[in-house]
């Protein structure tokens, strides 16, 4: 094959990927998928079907530009297409013509997405993170020693994290791992995630789309980092409520708003499991009642003391308001002074790949 084919090949390829998630990144669909199924990595065999033919793709319906000259005996005026004599047909057909149907697992939807959001896919993220440790350690090696490099990089990180309060690769000799030692490593810890929503009245299809999107996004960067992922669950408005996983997402919004009942519930859950990495993935439009302020503010504080990793996800309809938000204005702050504290404004789809981020440079280290 030529390399112009090879070449013609790919564009073709990238230019489908693009039309394919252009169509399935519609708010309408993604809230249509959102009904059909909660997901959160286990899709049970599931796929999209996209019907072909509303991705107008190029190399089905249109040539490649180009300009030509028409040559032939014809004059301005002439009418075009009309033989001498008149045929008899049988009438259009009644059978269906071909259908083509591209099917799309969920794996391969935010994959696809993650890509458009700039971001490395999960399986990419972990090679990444392998990779920048051995790059930065390799020459702290011992001459006849076999260092391990990514457990070396690992210590590194918790040890700053527990000194300095934010983990960071700085290796010191008390660091060094080597392989005939065998320590604890990430992929035979365990991870308990826990998932808060608030589900007031305020808290509309867009606002929970954001949610459903955003939580798909981190149970998969986490799945692969642990050999085992325990996920929770949790409702509140004016009281919280665990849940299983297809409640989370379908549960009608009604009712006040009392943050500090989804933090005590998140304390409550994860008190059961004092051996694992604990995340706290939190959902709110911030619209707190303000007799529950104080009480969500000392909630947090007790949070921030036993959750290794605390993302805050603030569901917004249209232009950022934080300014006019108490809570939301004390998170922002109290991210400021810690580093496992992370404030992520979700407005539309976009602004939920700058929340992944934040979470991916945080890193899944545990913190405690």
């Amino acid at each position: 094959m030529s390399l112009r084919r090879v070449k013609k090949g790919k564009i073709a390829e990238s230019l489908h990927d693009q039309k394919l998630i252009d169509y399935l990144l519609s708010e309408n669909r993604l809230i249509n998928l959102m009904h059909q199924s909660e997901v959160l990595i286990e899709e049970n065999g599931k796929v999209i079907r996209v019907d072909l033919r509303v991705l107008e793709l190029p190399y089905l319906r249109f040539a490649e530009h180009y300009q030509g000259i028409g040559m032939g005996e014809g004059k301005p005026g002439d009418v075009l297409g009309e033989l001498a004599y008149r045929g008899v047909g049988t009438g259009g057909g009644k059978e269906l013509g071909q259908e083509y149907y591209e099917e799309v697992t969920f794996k391969e939807l935010f994959d696809l997405w993650a890509l458009r959001l700039g971001l490395p896919t999960p399986e990419q993220y972990k090679k990444i993170k392998v990779r920048k440790a051995k790059s930065e350690l390799i020459d702290l090696a011992l001459d006849g020693e076999d260092l391990d490099l990514e457990e070396t990089a690992l210590r590194s990180m918790l040890r700053t994290a527990k000194e300095e309060g934010k983990p960071k690769l700085d290796v010191s000799k008390a660091d060094l791992i080597y392989d005939e030692e065998v320590p604890e490593r990430m992929e035979e810890r365990s991870a308990l995630e826990i998932y808060v929503r608030d589900i007031s009245g305020s808290m509309d299809d867009h606002k929970r789309l954001l949610v459903w999107s955003m939580c798909n996004f981190l149970c998969r960067y986490l799945g692969v980092q642990y050999k085992d992922n325990l996920r929770k669950f949790a409702n509140f408005q004016t009281v919280a409520k665990e849940v299983d996983q297809k409640n989370f997402f379908e549960v009608s919004s009604t009712g006040g708003t009392h943050i500090s009942t989804g933090f005590g519930k998140a304390l409550e859950i994860a008190s059961a499991y004092p051996n694992h990495d604990k995340y706290l993935f939190f959902f709110s439009d911030s619209e707190n009642e303000s007799g529950d302020n104080k009480k969500a503010y000392s909630a947090l504080d007790g949070v921030l003391k036993d959750f290794s990793r605390i993302c805050y996800g603030h569901t917004q309809t249209g232009a950022p308001h934080t300014d006019e938000l108490e809570f939301s204005k004390y998170v922002i702050e109290k991210s400021k002074a810690n580093s496992t504290l992370i404030y992520a404004p979700l407005t539309n789809l976009q602004s939920i790949g700058d929340g992944i981020r934040k979470f991916l440079e945080l890193g899944v280290y545990n913190a405690r």
